[in-house]
């Protein structure tokens, strides 16, 4: 399980160092790993290929003749492209990756269950308002309920 978050620096070339803690959980499958464009939110994501199979089987198995499906998955696969973690632990971003998920010299890497996140850490700031915001309001609990943390 992906968890936590963590700052790093992209060079001109699109690389970044991949956390220590994520590359280790990554090792045993990372010759197949995937990076996308996020369909909901302005990020990019990182899945094993495992993790990869079972969001494409859930995916095909909704009506495909449902816009908002459509959509979701023309960016989801669309997007998608392989990627490896180098021997330095180092992850290049494709250049059309960088150029949808608006990626710049900061980085902020989450890890979310079954997934990485990563942002420009402009973009991560705005929607860390955002999401915020969101819990803050009274209304927004009762979706909350029966959550312990």
């Amino acid at each position: 399980m992906f968890l936590g978050s963590f700052e790093v620096s992209m060079d001109a070339k699109g690389r970044f160092t991949l956390p220590g803690t994520l590359r280790e959980q990554l090792a045993g499958d990372n010759a197949s790993l995937m990076m996308t464009s996020d369909p909901m939110q302005d990020c990019l994501l990182i899945y094993t290929g495992t993790q990869w199979s079972d969001v494409i089987d859930n995916y095909l198995a909704r009506p495909n003749t449902d816009e908002v499906v459509k959509a979701f998955g023309q960016i989801l696969m669309g997007n998608a492209q392989q990627v490896d973690v180098d021997g330095s632990g180092r992850m290049v971003v494709p250049p059309y990756l960088r150029k949808t998920g608006q990626m710049q010299k900061k980085l902020i890497i989450r890890g979310m269950g079954n997934k990485i996140e990563v942002w420009s850490q402009q973009a991560h700031e705005q929607a860390e308002q955002s999401r915020q915001a969101l819990l803050r309001n009274p209304a927004s609990r009762v979706s909350l309920e029966g959550i312990s943390y």
